[in-house]
């Protein structure tokens, strides 16, 4: 009984630390650090094309900034 209890504490142990979803940043000229890896917003990503999609998993939150936009 003990080693079924175990067994399953470490199944949802590790489970739990693939549950835990990132956020991602987007901004229309990317981040002023040059990195741009969404992490933050120092170093979001540069626009829809400069996202790192495979990174994105199920469950994460992509953050967009608004840019500059133009007015007829």
């Amino acid at each position: 009984m003990r080693r079924l209890l175990l067994i399953g504490l470490l199944v949802s142990s590790f489970h739990a630390i693939d549950a835990q979803a990132a956020n991602w940043y987007v901004m229309p000229n990317g981040g002023s650090y040059g990195s741009q890896n969404g992490k933050d917003w120092n170093n979001a990503y540069n626009g829809f094309s400069g996202i790192s999609w495979a990174s994105v998993s199920c469950g994460d939150t992509i953050w967009l900034r608004e840019g500059p936009t133009r007015r007829p």
